[in-house]
This record gives structure tokens, C-alpha cells and sequence, in this order.
């Protein structure tokens, strides 16, 4: 079926379309842009695709985003410009009223121009939209100084003009002083009607009595409209009226001249002003549903291609509750191989709501305008919507609500096929329920055997019942609050509802007396179905409240999570900044101590080697001897000392419980690292908390807080928090000398081999022995400290001296535990040392 003009104007009527677009007109900042909105129709471009609507929408979508920033392209109420257009191509010489409005819509692009530089970058679109905006400098320029706003030329639209003006102007004031001059003297001043005088014809004139005719020397211009004053050009301001008309010519010819001139370089740029203003006009109406979308919270959906509806908290764009919040969102969804949704429920609960949700979302699609759902939902492209809604009584056509129900019925049934959209509210009622219900599931049959995606609404059990046993069929219900006797109007798939009549009758304030009588003689009994459904939902209320609370488990769980991963990253941070002092604090300290032992090692070869050459005493050396290895049992002590020094990173008192929060109770807030009370305990656990911390009152969450003392004052401790120490267990010194490692020392047979990395190894490559061995120690002492368990020193095979004198350092002098070895072949051979760090 081909849409005629009238039917489409039903459905949209129907469905509310022209609401819809009256809202996005309102947000179209030019005339045209308000016009082109409001003849938006999903129905006027049928070549309109899914690759179309994708890219349109790619278009609107980072203008939404900037209008959520506060950002909105400066368009302003940009004019209809066809007839200037028009004018310009047949060479029409424009007033200023006319150049103004090419001026503002320059004006326009030049703001528009300047707003997309600093966002062009959002999308390709926006950089060509902001590529086709001319600026048409040397136009824009002329206007403005010619043209003010309120379309009148300005004294700067040219020097002549200006000078013309000037000399009005003089001129002007010396007729205005003569002419009051004039008029103070005899006899002027004796057959004077008034005291002004006034311009008639062009002419400066004083108005004259009757009886002063012939005795004021002038000409008669003008009388009044009752003839009793005459109004006369006084013969002495004569040629000074000739040389104000010769001005005014002058003045006029030059306005036409800058004005011909104006209007030829508005047909010189008249392509440019074209562009401009089709641009502008498409960026106002994009940006139009850009704004309309972030009002709605709109966004992409998936098109599917295949006949579907998934629509995830899809919300009708119309409605807005009193406060002010959106239609409540539900999911409108058929599955693979469903075509038929029954939706029921109670009347006034929000059924035919979800129709239109769906139509007006489908117009919307087809439209190219964002969706108001969730951007997970899914809906294709339907050939056509049809529409069966409302009251469809026509008394001139002799049609009852039912009669005419049908004949709106009859052409979609005729012509409704597997690519349209079906809509059907309350379908087939207005005629004895059990013949409706017969021709209503008649119906729904046959657009099932077609496959058309339908929604219909029914208080008919007969539909109700069809998804029971047949899978093209969906149900779903309205809910409605059984505890306050309102409708909620949530959507609930795979669940039939009741109708809920005597119920929305009394909250609709029927007399109580006729309520009762009414249950009377339906009866206390229910259909089956009914109390299927009345069981159903109940278990549903049950597992809902479940699912509440589990989720308020889950978040409490979350909380203390975050609480915990919240404290051992303070822990973590203050375990590494002290590890850091101390570390910079040992260094120090076991630096002063290694030079200590350098002396006393180097006063000690200096004995044994005066020894040695007879220049020394025994006694003496001796004495030399326990006074080094005093010093070296001071250096161990001192070092094992420092090996003992731990960390204490424990964090004060323990993780708070929210019942256990009251008024003036310590606690320690971690995001601050200090100690407060509290001042005020809210009534939710999720709720903030008022702590004094010093002079500031901050507000924190409950997983920020830990209590530092109990009910009695006594300081809260914990020992579940790990402390982290830190220790030197390798700077312990030995009072031997270091010894090679190799197999014969116990090593393996076979060396693991040490790659070199930038922590481990060393270059003394080019420095003489006393620089290479103190640079080795250095090195060594440094590698202890960071717990390298091997150290590489590079000296290479040049000579032998330096490998000679720092591996003599390492067996002989070296204050630490270490063995040594050469290079394995792929270390470097000979040419390397590998030191092993003993711990």
C-alpha cells in the first residue's frame, strides 16, 4: 500500500508526531530552521536508509555532546534571504533594510566560523561544515560601515556623504537662528499664530495669522487644516531653503550611488551568500536535534535488518512528569521468531502509551532523529506504520465506535505484510466481549501467519492466553501496585495483567456503595487465568524484593572492598615513603661507617707491611691489631642494629561498622591521614558523614573512616595490617677476606651465569687501580643496599694490572662477604668480574 497524504496526516495526528516536531522547532534558532523542523515527516524522503541515518546521526552526535558542555553554535535568527536572492540576480539595487540582513547573515557565518575552530576537531562534518562558511571580507566590511541596525545609512558610508551632511548640518543651524531671530521682531512677532517654526515641502516656514497676509514679507507655502493660520517661507531665509533643497538632492544621489555600489558586490559574492546561508540553515536544523536529543537523552541505537523490535528503557518523548522528570523507560522487545506482542494491564496503567512509545520511535528512525532508549537497543526500518487508535465513531459516515473500528481495521489487514509496523490499540472492543475477543484473536492470526510485527492491547483472556501455547506471541503487562492501588507503569514481559476495573474505578472516586455492589454480582470467583496471573505476580514481587536486597549486599560488600583496597594502598604508599627515608638515612650512616673501615683496614696493612720489613715491633702491630678489630666489631655491631630497625606502617584503630557510628566518637580519616570526631551520623549507611578534622568540617563515606577509640576512650589497635620492614641483612661484614667462588670453593660445576643490566654492573674500563678499586667498592656497597645478588665489574684484559689490582682488592681488602670469579665466555670472559653478594 502506498501512503496518501490523508492517511499519513492520520497517523501522525495519532501518534502525536506534530507535537514532537513543534518541541524540536522550539530549539531552531533561524526562521527557515524553525519552518524546515516543523515540516519535519518521516514520510517525505523514502530513499531515506540505514547508511543515511548513520551518517545523519554521526552529524548530530557530537553536537549533542558540545550542547551537554554548554556549547551551542551561535546560528542566531538568521532570515529568510530568498528574495534578496532573487533581486540580486536581476540586478536590483537593495535599501539598507535589505544589505542589513546580508550583513547579519555574514555576521552570522563569521561567528559560526569562529565557534567551529575551536571544535571542528569533533568530527570531519563540523570541519566541512566550517570550510564552506565565506567570509566575503570586503562585503561585510562595506555594509558595516555603510549600513546601521535599523537599516539607515550611516554619515561613514563615504567621505562625500559625510561632507554633505556636515554642511546640512550647518546650514540647518543657521536657518533655525535666523528664523528665531525673525521671529522676535516686528512685524513678525505681532501676526505671529505660534511661537515654532516648522518644515513644509521641504521649505522652512513660521505659521502666520490671517490678517498678517501682505504684511510679513514671504511666501505662502501652506495653511492649516482649519485655513486659519498660514505657513510662510519668510523672503529673507529664501535662498538659504534653495541651498538646503540643493543639498538634500545631492545627499539622495549619493545615497542611491553607495547603495547601486553595495548591491553590485552583493551579486559578486551572491554564490558565497547562497552557501552561506544553506549551511547555516542545515547546521540550525541539525543542531535543532542535537538539542532535542540531549533533552530527551537520546542517542545511536542498532538498525537491524531483518523486521525487529528491541527497545531497551526506551522513553516516550512527550511526556514529562510534573517535577519535571522523563516518561518512566521501559523494554519493548520481541524475541527471534515472535511477532505479536500482547500488552495488558489496567486501564489508565499506561498500554497505549507504549504503542505510541513505539510509533513515535519508529517515525522518529525513519526521520533520522536520535532514538530515547538505550544504546544497546535495536529496531529496523519498517516499510510502513500502521496506526488503529482512538475512538474511531464518525456520525456523518454513519459509523459507531465499533463499525468505524473495523473500517479502520480493514485496509491493514489487506495490506499489511512482514516489512510494516502494526499498531493496534484496544482491538476489537465496542461490540459483546466474546464475539470481540473471537474477532480480535482472528485478527492477530492472520498478521501472525504474515509475520507482521504487531502490538496490540486487550483485556480479552483470549489474546492473553495465545503465548501459552504459541511461540509467535508475546505477553506483557502494565504493573500496577497492588498496596497503593495505582499503576506504576512499568512494562513487564512475559507476564499477562488483569484489568484491575473495580480497583481504577474507585481510585477514580465511583461511589464505595456502587463498588460493592458491583464485586456482588461479578462475583468472587476468577478465571484461572487471572489467578495464574495474581500468583505469578506475587512471586515476582517476591524475587524483586530478593533482588534488592542481595544488590544492597553486593553494594555493602563493594563498599568495604573499596575500604580495604583504600587502606593498603595507604599502607603501600606509607611503607614506601618511609623505606625511602630510611634507606637515604642508612646509606648515609653505613657510608660514615665504611670509611671508618677503610681507615682502620688501611692503618692495618700499613702495620702488617712495617712488620713484614722489621721497621715495626711485634708489641706495636699487636696493639694495631685489636684496636682495627675493635673498630670492625663496633662496625658489625652497628650495622646489625640498623638490620633490626623495622617499619611500623600499621594504620590507626580499626575499619568502621556503621552501627557502631555515634556523635564526638575519634576516628582516623584516611583520604586526610588525620585524626577528627564525628559530628553528625546520617540515617543510611551510603550516606556521607560529618567529621571535625581540626577547624574543617568535612563530609565523608563510611569506607574513609576508621574508629580510634572504643566506647571507654581506650585506642583502638589492629593486627590484621601486615608491617612491611626493611632490613640490610647484606652489609653484614666479615672479618675475613673474600675468596673467588668457583667449584673447588663449593660453587656449582657449572656458574650460573649473571646478565649485566644497568643496577648490577660497573665500567672501570680507562681508570688507574686506586680510582677503579675505591669506584668498585662504592659500586659494591650500593648494590648491597638495593639487594643485587651479584655485581659485574668491567675492567677488560689490557695489561692485567687493573683486573690484577681489583680482584687483589676483593680477596684481600674488601670489607663484605663476597666471592668471586672471572667472566663465563658469554659474560666477557676474563675481561669481566663477577662479584656474588653473599646474604
Amino acid at each position: 500500500m502506498t501512503y496518501n497524504s490523508k492517511y499519513q496526516e492520520r497517523i501522525l495526528s495519532k501518534l502525536e508526531w506534530p507535537l514532537l516536531v513543534s518541541k524540536l522547532a522550539s530549539h531552531a534558532q533561524s526562521e527557515e530552521g524553525q519552518e524546515d523542523c516543523e515540516s519535519l515527516s518521516p514520510f517525505q524522503d523514502p530513499g531515506l536508509n540505514i547508511s543515511n541515518i548513520l551518517e545523519r546521526w554521526d552529524r548530530i552526535i557530537p553536537l549533542r555532546d558540545l550542547i551537554r558542555s554548554g556549547y551551542k553554535a551561535p546560528i542566531g535568527n538568521v532570515r529568510k534571504m530568498y528574495g534578496i536572492f532573487k533581486g540580486a540576480e536581476k540586478g536590483m539595487i537593495f535599501e539598507g533594510d535589505e544589505l542589513r540582513l546580508c550583513y547579519e547573515l555574514l555576521l552570522s557565518a563569521k561567528k559560526v566560523s569562529g565557534f567551529l575552530q575551536n571544535f571542528s576537531n569533533r568530527s570531519i562534518w563540523l570541519q566541512s561544515i566550517r570550510g564552506r562558511l565565506q567570509s566575503c571580507t570586503s562585503l561585510y566590511t562595506s555594509i558595516e560601515k555603510s549600513v546601521g541596525p535599523d537599516g539607515k545609512l550611516l554619515d561613514s558610508a563615504s567621505e562625500e556623504l559625510q561632507t554633505i551632511r556636515k554642511q546640512k548640518a550647518s546650514l540647518r543651524k543657521r536657518i533655525e537662528e535666523n528664523l528665531q531671530k525673525l521671529m522676535l521682531e516686528p512685524p513678525v512677532s505681532d501676526y505671529l499664530q505660534d511661537n515654532f517654526f516648522t518644515v513644509r515641502n521641504d521649505k522652512y516656514v513660521i505659521p502666520m495669522r490671517l490678517d498678517g497676509r501682505g504684511r510679513v514679507k514671504g511666501t505662502i507655502v501652506d495653511t492649516s487644516n482649519s485655513g486659519q493660520t498660514l505657513l510662510i517661507e519668510p523672503i529673507s531665509i529664501v535662498p538659504l531653503n534653495e541651498m538646503m533643497q540643493e543639498l538634500d538632492v545631492a545627499e539622495k544621489l549619493e545615497i542611491v550611488r553607495i547603495f547601486r555600489d553595495l548591491s553590485a558586490g552583493v551579486a559578486t559574492e551572491l554564490d558565497a551568500l547562497k552557501l552561506n546561508y544553506s549551511t547555516l540553515i542545515e547546521l540550525d536544523r541539525l543542531t535543532a536535534e542535537a538539542a532535542l536529543a540531549q533533552e530527551m537523552d537520546a542517542g545511536k541505537i542498532k538498525i537491524a535488518v531483518d523486521p525487529s523490535v528491541n527497545l531497551l528503557f526506551a522513553r516516550h518523548p512527550l511526556i514529562v512528569t510534573p517535577s519535571g522528570k522523563s516518561a518512566e523507560p521501559n523494554t519493548i522487545s520481541l524475541d527471534q521468531n515472535q511477532s505479536i506482542l500482547v500488552v495488558s494491564g489496567p486501564n489508565a496503567g499506561g498500554k497505549t502509551v507504549v504503542l505510541k512509545t513505539v510509533g513515535l520511535l519508529q517515525l522518529m528512525l525513519k526521520s533520522g532523529l536520535l532514538i530515547p532508549a538505550d544504546e544497546s537497543s535495536s529496531m529496523s526500518i519498517f516499510k510502513n506504520v500502521y496506526v488503529e487508535m482512538g475512538d474511531s465513531q464518525n456520525i456523518t459516515a454513519n459509523l459507531s465506535t465499533f463499525s468505524g473500528h473495523i473500517f479502520g481495521l480493514k485496509p491493514i489487514l489487506e495490506n499489511a505484510t512482514s516489512v510494516d509496523l502494526v499498531l493496534l490499540d484496544e482491538l476489537a472492543t465496542g461490540t459483546e466481549p466474546n464475539t470481540g475477543a473471537a474477532i480480535a484473536r482472528a485478527i492477530l492470526e492472520n498478521l501472525a501467519e504474515k509475520k507482521v510485527t504487531t502490538i496490540a492491547t486487550t483485556h480479552f483472556d483470549a489474546l492473553k492466553s495465545l503465548a501459552i501455547s504459541d511461540h509467535r506471541y508475546r505477553n506483557a503487562s502494565m504493573e500496577y501496585a497492588e498496596a497503593t492501588y495505582r499503576p506504576t507503569y512499568r512494562l513487564i514481559l512475559d507476564v499477562p495483567g488483569q484489568s484491575y476495573g473495580l480497583e481504577v474505578a474507585e481510585q477514580m472516586g465511583l461511589d464505595r456503595a456502587l463498588i460493592e455492589r458491583a464485586r456482588t454480582i461479578r462475583g468472587l470467583k476468577m478465571s484461572d487465568l487471572d489467578e495464574a496471573v495474581i500468583q505469578l505476580n506475587r512471586m515476582r514481587t517476591t524475587l524483586e524484593t530478593e533482588k534488592k536486597q542481595l544488590e544492597e549486599q553486593l553494594i555493602a560488600a563493594q563498599q568495604s572492598k573499596f575500604r580495604w583496597e583504600q587502606e593498603c594502598k595507604l599502607l603501600e604508599e606509607q611503607r614506601l615513603n618511609a623505606s625511602r627515608h630510611v634507606a637515604a638515612k642508612l646509606e648515609d650512616q653505613v657510608g660514615a661507617l665504611k670509611s671508618e673501615f677503610q681507615e682502620a683496614a688501611e692503618a692495618l696493612k700499613k702495620v702488617v707491611k712495617e712488620v713484614r720489613h722489621g721497621h715495626v715491633d711485634v708489641e706495636q702491630a699487636i696493639t694495631e691489631r685489636k684496636k682495627t678489630e675493635s673498630k670492625l666489631t663496633e662496625f658489625d655491631k652497628t650495622i646489625s642494629q640498623l638490620s633490626e630497625a623495622g617499619l611500623n606502617t600499621d594504620l590507626p584503630g580499626r575499619a568502621a561498622v556503621f552501627n557502631e557510628l555515634k556523635e564526638k566518637l575519634d576516628v582516623y580519616v584516611l583520604p586526610v591521614r588525620r585524626e577528627g570526631q564525628i559530628v553528625k551520623v546520617p540515617t543510611q549507611p551510603n550516606e556521607s558523614i560529618e567529621v571535625q578534622v581540626g577547624i574543617v568540617k568535612l563530609r565523608v563515606s563510611l569506607q574513609d573512616l576508621r574508629i580510634t577509640r572504643g566506647p571507654s576512650g581506650n585506642h583502638q589497635s589492629t593486627t590484621s595490617d601486615s608491617s612491611h620492614k626493611k632490613r640490610i641483612s647484606s652489609t653484614k661484614v666479615n672479618h675475613a677476606v673474600g675468596t673467588p667462588f668457583s667449584p673447588q670453593n663449593g660453587a656449582p660445576s657449572s656458574p650460573e651465569m649473571v646478565p649485566q643490566t644497568a643496577t648490577n654492573t660497573i665500567d672501570l674500563r680507562g681508570m688507574d687501580s686506586d680510582s677503579a678499586t675505591s669506584k668498585a667498592l662504592q659500586f659494591i656497597d650500593k648494590c648491597l643496599l638495593r639487594g643485587e645478588y651479584a655485581v659485574v665489574l668491567i675492567h677488560g684484559n689490557g695489561g692485567d694490572r687493573l683486573k690484577t689490582s681489583i680482584r687483589m682488592m676483593l680477596k684481600s681488602s674488601c670489607p663484605y662477604d663476597v666471592s668471586f670469579r672471572p667472566g663465563l665466555q658469554n659474560e666477557g670472559g676474563d675481561g669481566v668480574t663477577i662479584v656474588k653478594l653473599q646474604s
